[in-house]
């Protein structure tokens, strides 16, 4: 079955129709990427508004205006092509990358240093970084 767009994943969930189940899961964690954009966001407006800073990126205008356009374009795609290679949760590099920083932040939440984890975690994620761009360059996507 081919994967319907955000925006209808939404619209179908909200008008009491059942979307397939992957759809569903793929959304969530789509959303969940546009969220921490948002919040990204939010720290954005707040460094800038502590710091006394008036440049253009701590603009509530200008944050707002970036929060329609991703919202806009991520409507108008699956959210398989919105999370990548680099963030879909089938991957099983994605959950290798989430283990280790899940293994980080139960040792953060225990009070402990989480050195190592997040060193290895750093790699794992350059690793990622760099697969994506060499996959770019050579069209793979």
């Amino acid at each position: 079955m081919k994967m319907r767009k955000l925006g209808e994943i939404i619209e179908m969930a909200k008008s009491g129709e059942k979307p397939e189940y992957d759809e569903l899961r793929l959304a969530l964690c789509a959303l969940d990427n546009l969220h921490f954009f948002t919040g990204r966001a939010i720290r954005t407006l707040a460094d800038g508004e502590r710091q006394g800073k008036k440049a253009f990126i701590h603009s509530a205008v200008f944050q707002e205006q970036e929060e329609f356009d991703r919202v806009k374009a991520a409507l108008k795609r699956t959210p398989k092509e919105l999370l990548g290679t680099s963030d879909d949760p089938d991957n099983p590099e994605v959950q290798k990358r989430r283990k280790i920083g899940m293994a980080a932040m139960d040792k953060i939440i225990a009070g402990q240093n989480p050195q190592a984890e997040v060193n290895q975690y750093v790699e794992n994620v350059l690793g990622a970084f760099a697969a994506a761009l060499k996959n770019k360059r050579e069209g793979k996507s």
